[in-house]
């Protein structure tokens, strides 16, 4: 995976996965216990978030990465996640 953006303080990456040409948001979750989601991007988010990057914003993503936070561990309904 290639690392696209990390933001340390909402402790996640935006990453690409060269293989199979998927983009996902890495999510750390969790208080005293730590453990990762892994969000798939659709197409139409991947673009738009590397366009909001190349703007200098990440509102749009951080706010992503939260709502998967809020969702952990079951996740965000109807959202796929990579296992």
């Amino acid at each position: 995976m290639t690392l696209l953006y990390r933001n340390p303080d909402w402790m996640y990456d935006f990453l690409l996965e060269e293989a199979t040409g998927r983009y996902y948001l890495l999510v750390v979750c969790g208080t005293s216990a730590w453990y990762d989601m892994c969000l798939c991007l659709t197409a139409a988010e991947a673009t738009r978030f590397g366009q909001d990057l190349a703007l200098g914003t990440d509102a749009e993503l951080t706010q992503l990465a939260r709502q998967v936070v809020q969702q952990a561990p079951a996740g965000i309904p109807g959202r796929e996640y990579r296992r």
